[in-house]
């Protein structure tokens, strides 16, 4: 049976790999997750998972991402908005940098892509 489950659960860390975040996607925040405050002073942020009893610690700018994760902005008005935000350092590309940490809440049931109203 264990050998069973390893198999199963095989596929879905493949699938989660193969996520490509584009930024037309409209990413929002799961409601099964809270976001503990205990290590703020830190700079640090605890994001709790109920539905898959995920622990995550994020710092102040993933919060920052996070909490524009609100199901209004799509990927690229993330991008400008941090862009609006925070010095960035020449060379550094802030898309590839938001959609990999995209990709990462993704696939960690953190926050998934609001659908298109048909």
């Amino acid at each position: 049976m264990n050998d069973e489950r390893k198999n199963n659960s095989q596929p879905q860390e493949e699938k989660k790999a193969s996520i490509v975040i584009e930024e037309t996607m409209i990413p929002i925040r799961s409601p099964e997750v809270t976001i503990r405050e205990e290590m703020e002073e830190d700079g640090k942020y605890m994001l709790f998972n109920a539905e898959n009893e995920l622990i995550l610690v994020i710092n102040s700018t993933g919060r920052f991402i996070l909490d524009n994760c609100d199901g209004e902005k799509n990927v690229a008005q993330l991008v400008e908005i941090i862009e609006k935000n925070y010095i960035i350092n020449d060379g550094i590309n802030i898309l590839e940098i938001v959609k990999s940490y995209i990709g990462t809440l993704l696939a960690a049931k953190l926050i998934r892509i609001k659908e298109e109203e048909r």
